[in-house]
Protein backbone atom coordinates (compact mmCIF):
# COMPACT_ATOMS: atom_id res chain seq x y z
CA UNK A 1 0.00 0.00 0.00
CA UNK A 2 2.62 2.83 1.10
CA UNK A 3 4.60 2.05 -2.27
CA UNK A 4 1.60 2.49 -4.55
CA UNK A 5 1.13 5.54 -2.30
CA UNK A 6 5.19 6.72 -3.23
CA UNK A 7 4.47 5.99 -6.53
CA UNK A 8 1.12 7.82 -7.24
CA UNK A 9 3.05 10.60 -5.19
CA UNK A 10 5.73 10.28 -7.89
CA UNK A 11 3.60 10.12 -10.64
CA UNK A 12 1.54 13.34 -9.84
CA UNK A 13 4.72 15.33 -9.50
CA UNK A 14 5.86 14.52 -12.87
CA UNK A 15 2.61 14.97 -14.29
CA UNK A 16 2.58 18.75 -12.28
CA UNK A 17 6.02 19.25 -13.18
CA UNK A 18 6.18 18.31 -17.08
CA UNK A 19 3.53 21.59 -16.97
CA UNK A 20 6.02 23.55 -16.38
CA UNK A 21 9.08 25.64 -18.98
CA UNK A 22 6.61 28.16 -20.37
CA UNK A 23 7.76 31.68 -19.22
CA UNK A 24 4.20 33.71 -18.02
CA UNK A 25 3.54 30.12 -15.57
CA UNK A 26 7.17 29.76 -14.34
CA UNK A 27 7.51 33.41 -13.40
CA UNK A 28 4.06 33.16 -11.67
CA UNK A 29 4.78 30.32 -9.87
CA UNK A 30 8.20 30.99 -8.69
CA UNK A 31 6.58 34.68 -7.45
CA UNK A 32 4.10 32.59 -5.23
CA UNK A 33 6.70 30.30 -4.08
CA UNK A 34 8.65 33.40 -2.74
CA UNK A 35 5.51 34.49 -0.69
CA UNK A 36 6.24 31.84 1.89
CA UNK A 37 10.19 32.17 1.74
CA UNK A 38 11.61 32.33 5.26
CA UNK A 39 12.80 35.95 4.96
CA UNK A 40 9.40 37.33 3.79
CA UNK A 41 7.98 36.97 7.57
CA UNK A 42 10.99 39.79 8.70
CA UNK A 43 8.26 41.84 6.43
CA UNK A 44 5.20 40.36 7.50
CA UNK A 45 6.03 40.31 11.17
CA UNK A 46 6.62 44.37 11.59
CA UNK A 47 3.25 44.76 9.87
CA UNK A 48 1.33 42.19 12.20
CA UNK A 49 2.73 43.95 15.46
CA UNK A 50 2.27 47.98 13.95
CA UNK A 51 -1.46 46.95 13.52
CA UNK A 52 -1.49 44.38 16.71
CA UNK A 53 -3.54 46.25 20.13
CA UNK A 54 -1.30 47.31 23.52
CA UNK A 55 -0.79 43.79 24.32
CA UNK A 56 0.62 42.66 20.61
CA UNK A 57 -1.10 39.45 21.92
CA UNK A 58 -1.63 38.61 17.94
CA UNK A 59 1.50 39.45 17.31
CA UNK A 60 3.05 36.66 19.77
CA UNK A 61 0.64 34.66 18.39
CA UNK A 62 1.81 34.40 14.76
CA UNK A 63 5.17 34.48 16.01
CA UNK A 64 5.12 31.18 18.28
CA UNK A 65 3.22 29.69 15.51
CA UNK A 66 6.03 30.52 13.19
CA UNK A 67 8.37 29.06 15.46
CA UNK A 68 7.06 25.86 16.16
CA UNK A 69 6.78 25.78 12.50
CA UNK A 70 10.66 26.01 12.02
CA UNK A 71 10.89 23.54 14.72
CA UNK A 72 8.30 20.69 13.19
CA UNK A 73 9.33 21.40 9.68
CA UNK A 74 13.20 21.09 10.26
CA UNK A 75 12.86 17.79 12.94
CA UNK A 76 10.85 16.07 10.66
CA UNK A 77 12.95 17.04 7.36
CA UNK A 78 15.87 15.25 9.31
CA UNK A 79 13.84 12.52 10.78
CA UNK A 80 12.07 11.34 7.54
CA UNK A 81 15.16 12.63 5.40
CA UNK A 82 13.01 12.26 1.70
CA UNK A 83 14.86 13.80 -0.98
CA UNK A 84 13.45 16.05 -3.14
CA UNK A 85 12.39 15.44 -6.45
CA UNK A 86 15.67 16.88 -7.97
CA UNK A 87 17.71 17.07 -5.60
CA UNK A 88 20.44 14.33 -4.52
CA UNK A 89 20.94 16.02 -1.04
CA UNK A 90 18.23 18.12 0.20
CA UNK A 91 15.39 17.02 1.93
CA UNK A 92 11.69 17.76 0.88
CA UNK A 93 9.56 16.22 3.82
CA UNK A 94 7.46 18.59 4.52
CA UNK A 95 7.59 21.36 2.67
CA UNK A 96 8.35 24.34 4.86
CA UNK A 97 6.39 27.09 2.35
CA UNK A 98 3.28 24.96 2.53
CA UNK A 99 3.23 24.63 6.19
CA UNK A 100 4.05 28.79 6.83
CA UNK A 101 1.05 29.71 3.75
CA UNK A 102 -1.50 27.59 5.57
CA UNK A 103 -0.48 28.59 9.03
CA UNK A 104 -0.68 32.51 7.99
CA UNK A 105 -4.22 31.49 6.37
CA UNK A 106 -5.62 30.01 9.40
CA UNK A 107 -4.42 32.63 11.75
CA UNK A 108 -4.71 35.88 9.57
CA UNK A 109 -8.40 34.45 8.33
CA UNK A 110 -9.50 34.88 11.82
CA UNK A 111 -8.32 39.19 11.57
CA UNK A 112 -9.29 39.14 7.57
CA UNK A 113 -12.67 37.61 7.63
CA UNK A 114 -13.53 39.80 4.07
CA UNK A 115 -10.53 38.92 2.76
CA UNK A 116 -9.48 34.83 4.12
CA UNK A 117 -10.43 33.32 0.82
CA UNK A 118 -7.81 35.78 -0.70
CA UNK A 119 -4.95 33.93 1.83
CA UNK A 120 -6.51 30.49 0.77
CA UNK A 121 -5.97 30.79 -2.55
CA UNK A 122 -2.76 32.18 -2.14
CA UNK A 123 -1.90 29.43 -0.06
CA UNK A 124 -3.15 26.86 -1.91
CA UNK A 125 -0.92 28.41 -4.78
CA UNK A 126 2.25 28.16 -3.12
CA UNK A 127 1.45 24.42 -2.72
CA UNK A 128 0.92 24.35 -6.41
CA UNK A 129 4.01 26.13 -6.80
CA UNK A 130 6.19 24.04 -4.91
CA UNK A 131 5.62 20.98 -6.97
CA UNK A 132 5.37 23.05 -10.24
CA UNK A 133 8.96 24.29 -9.78
CA UNK A 134 10.23 21.02 -8.67
CA UNK A 135 11.11 21.23 -4.98
CA UNK A 136 7.99 18.75 -3.87
CA UNK A 137 6.37 15.96 -4.19
CA UNK A 138 2.68 16.48 -3.50
CA UNK A 139 2.61 14.57 -0.12
CA UNK A 140 5.35 17.07 0.75
CA UNK A 141 2.89 19.75 0.19
CA UNK A 142 -0.39 18.33 1.54
CA UNK A 143 1.36 17.16 4.57
CA UNK A 144 3.10 20.47 4.92
CA UNK A 145 -0.12 22.33 4.53
CA UNK A 146 -2.32 20.20 7.03
CA UNK A 147 0.73 20.95 9.95
CA UNK A 148 0.45 24.21 8.83
CA UNK A 149 -3.51 24.99 9.37
CA UNK A 150 -2.85 23.24 12.25
CA UNK A 151 -0.71 24.58 14.18
CA UNK A 152 -2.46 27.69 13.54
CA UNK A 153 -5.91 25.94 14.64
CA UNK A 154 -3.93 24.85 17.40
CA UNK A 155 -2.78 28.75 18.60
CA UNK A 156 -6.05 29.71 17.84
CA UNK A 157 -7.55 27.11 20.17
CA UNK A 158 -5.02 27.63 23.17
CA UNK A 159 -3.94 31.65 22.30
CA UNK A 160 -5.14 32.51 26.04
CA UNK A 161 -2.55 29.82 27.95
CA UNK A 162 0.15 30.01 25.52
CA UNK A 163 0.49 34.07 25.50
CA UNK A 164 0.33 34.05 29.26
Amino acid sequence: MLQELIAFDKSLFLYIYSLSGSTLPDFFFSAISHLADFWIWFIVLPIVYYYDGKEKNYFKLVLLGLIAIEFFTGFLKVSVERLRPLSAIATSFPSGHATRAFYIYSVLSLKMKNHAWILGLLAIFVGISRIYLGHHYPADVIFGALLGYYIGWFTLKYKDKLIS
